[in-house]
């Protein structure tokens, strides 16, 4: 299995202008931040592993995960 670049970098959140964290969108920032890094750190082992099928499921979840925040103007850093 082929990982992209974009997917191989570990993420980092934030940028020049940080999204504000007020309310529900601090919630919402803080749950996309959080389950990314899950994600990302499962993916690590599913590869050490040799597990294809976890890696695969993660991958996905990453990129749906980092659709979320663009769609919602929650910027990630690459």
């Amino acid at each position: 299995m082929v990982i992209p670049p974009s997917l191989r970098v570990r993420f980092r959140v934030g940028s020049m202008k940080p999204h504000r964290k007020e309310g529900e969108m601090g919630e919402f920032t803080t749950t996309i931040e959080t389950r990314l890094d899950q994600a990302y750190k499962g993916l690590q082992e599913a590869e050490s592993s040799g597990d294809d099928f976890l890696a695969d499921t993660l991958t996905a979840e990453i990129e749906d995960l980092r659709r979320l925040a663009d769609d919602h103007g929650i910027p990630l850093q690459r």
